[in-house]
């Protein structure tokens, strides 16, 4: 049986970089099972998964430039065929024409046909004065951000990374006063799914971790996995790898999780980057292995919600809210055309499983009333 906590307490979440050293001096203990692991590190699992139960939500900002009238804006998605690009591209298009914004959405539609940057290009020649960007790695459209910026338009970025030889291209999105960046954001959930499955897991026994390799966000997320993961000598994980055209690519998707996991009979945790990998092929393999398997990934989107509740391929998720995100890019963007600088948005990280913080229909959703701050800032 997978273990379940239930301690709810306060606790800051300890990021792997800071537990390392302290673990380094550290013996380990062997259980009955033969199965070598750590005193220290199952401790650390429980007080974290605690403290996730928690959240790590704060409160957005109170102050700011009143809405900058009479600008053209585009929301450009990753791939609206996603929940995981569609939820925040449509939440900013909301926001954008809450504060009256001429406002166009283009589907990037993954980067297909060079997709992204035409978006780009096509913004920049619509005379458009600010463009967000959902989930586009900049390194992949850094001459077209170059367009943009000498054309004067400003740039908001979720979970794209700045370009390596001009990270001025783009403004990340700050979540909160402690991550100022989409690296720093996907990091903290990668290591907190791992602190979730070292504790489900009693820590022993074997991971299978979907690694998306194309994504800088995914990425940024298994370097934090991994690195949790390393600090639990009884736990091995095994990888499969997920590139861009598999993703892409429905049925292709869905035979190669459900190969990984039949190449991985002992597994009985899962790590998946997004929550479309759960929706397009993870969920119904883990589903139609009749095994019992502690499946976390991050977002909080309706239909992940809906399997947590019902115990069928996926049992947590390390969910935040998406609406949250888009709103906050266009206060951000609102900023910048005022000639101001963002500023953290307060948006963190919640635990969801069956017994706590689910909601009761639709996506997760913060108690934040995120709406109303933003809403009072671009009134004046």
């Amino acid at each position: 049986m997978l273990k379940k906590s239930t301690k709810i307490r306060a606790l800051t979440i300890v990021s792997a970089a800071s537990l390392v050293g302290s673990l380094a001096a550290c013996g380990s203990s062997t259980t009955s099972g033969g199965g070598s692991t750590d005193a220290d590190v199952l401790t650390t699992a429980e007080e974290q998964v605690a403290a996730l139960y928690e959240g790590t939500e704060g409160t957005p900002p109170t102050d700011g430039p009143a809405a900058v009238s009479g600008k053209k804006v585009w929301v450009i998605s990753c791939g609206q065929a996603a929940v995981g690009c569609s939820v925040p591209t449509n939440a900013a298009v909301d926001a954008a024409n809450e504060i009256g914004w001429d406002t166009t959405l283009y589907d990037g539609a993954f980067g297909a046909n060079d997709g992204y940057n035409n978006g780009i290009r096509q913004a920049v020649a619509a005379g458009t004065d600010g463009i967000i960007l959902i989930d586009v790695a900049c390194g992949s459209v850094e001459q077209s951000l170059t367009e943009a910026q000498t054309a004067g338009i400003q740039v908001m970025s979720y979970e794209g990374h700045p370009c390596e030889d001009d990270a001025t291209l783009t403004n990340e999105l700050q979540y909160n006063s402690d991550i100022t960046s989409g690296e720093a954001f996907a990091t903290s959930i990668g290591e907190a799914n791992a602190w979730y499955l070292i504790d489900q897991l009693g820590g022993e026994g074997t991971v299978l971790d979907f690694q998306f390799v194309d994504n800088q966000y995914a990425m940024a997320l298994d370097a934090g996995f991994q690195r949790v993961m390393e600090t639990a000598p009884g736990i091995s994980v095994e990888t499969a790898t997920i590139n861009l055209s598999d993703y892409s690519n429905p049925s292709t998707f869905q035979q190669k999780t459900s190969a990984a996991l039949l190449g991985a009979p002992t597994a009985t945790g899962i790590n998946a980057p997004f929550a479309s990998f759960i929706l397009g092929g993870v969920g119904q393999a883990v589903t139609s292995s009749g095994r019992e398997i502690a499946t976390i990934t991050g977002d909080g989107y309706e239909a992940n919600m809906t399997q947590i509740a019902s115990g069928r391929g996926q049992t947590a998720a390390m969910a935040y809210d998406s609406t949250w995100i888009g709103w906050a890019l266009v206060d951000s963007l609102n900023r910048l055309l005022a000639g101001q600088q963002p500023v953290p948005a307060g948006i963190g990280l919640k635990l969801v499983d069956k017994d706590h913080n689910l909601p009761s229909s639709g996506d997760y959703a913060t108690s934040v009333d995120f709406k109303t701050a933003y809403e009072a800032i671009w009134e004046g």
